[in-house]
């Protein structure tokens, strides 16, 4: 690689001799030598590029994968529940929130997870405390039997 520093009458200082400037130092410690190699790398960089497209030997691409069928069926198809398994909550009235709650410890006693039934149950005692004990001796949670 070559390095063009200055030519002649570079009197960098004013005192009539030709100097090394410090700019010509750090284009030869750096500057220019990283510019020079940022060009190499592009033109090898494209060359690399031409020589891939101009390859015949290169496999087709994949075809697309074909989305999997949801798991309850084909579509339209629906699914049959037994509603004797989903007992019911008790029917009085509370927020949104405390209902999305009886929700989740309904499922929770279902799968028998009853340590997180009455987790829940506790919370929703902290916002409803009437609702939190008709849930209590509801079918909703009568699998697990809180404490």
């Amino acid at each position: 690689m070559l390095i063009a520093l200055t030519g002649p009458g570079d009197d960098s200082d004013n005192n009539g001799v030709d100097d090394f400037s410090e700019n010509d130092l750090a284009c030869a410690l750096g500057g220019c030598v990283l510019a020079g190699m940022l060009v190499v790398t592009g033109l090898v960089t494209a060359g690399i590029g031409f020589v891939s497209l101009a390859r015949d030997d290169a496999a087709p691409p994949a075809p697309p994968l074909a989305p999997a069928p949801p798991a309850g069926g084909p579509p339209g198809e629906t699914a049959e529940v037994d509603i004797r398994l989903v007992a019911p909550l008790p029917e009085m009235p509370c927020d949104a929130m405390t209902l999305q709650f009886a929700k989740q410890a309904r499922a929770a006693a279902r799968r028998g997870a009853c340590d997180i039934a009455r987790m829940i149950t506790r919370r929703i005692a902290e916002r409803d405390p009437r609702y939190a004990a008709a849930l209590r001796t509801s079918p909703a949670l009568a699998r697990c039997h809180p404490r």
